[in-house]
């Protein structure tokens, strides 16, 4: 799923069916950068660290 945040970053959250991973990826573009920021983890870890890790990616700030 994407979807456009607040600040003008887009989040896409995806699942890797082959590898059996999912991950967060937030994107966007600062004048004439770019920024990738990525997170991912197995299923069979999903309950342990995807709480650890969306509150680290909520902790991102985005200055423009």
């Amino acid at each position: 799923m994407d979807k456009v945040e607040p600040d003008g970053r887009e989040r896409l959250e995806w699942y890797g069916e082959r590898k059996g991973v999912n991950g967060i990826t937030y994107f966007g573009s600062l004048n004439t950068s770019i920024f990738i920021v990525s997170v991912v983890w197995e299923e069979s870890s999903e309950d342990l660290y995807r709480p650890i890790l969306e509150e680290i990616l909520d902790s991102f700030e985005y200055y423009q």
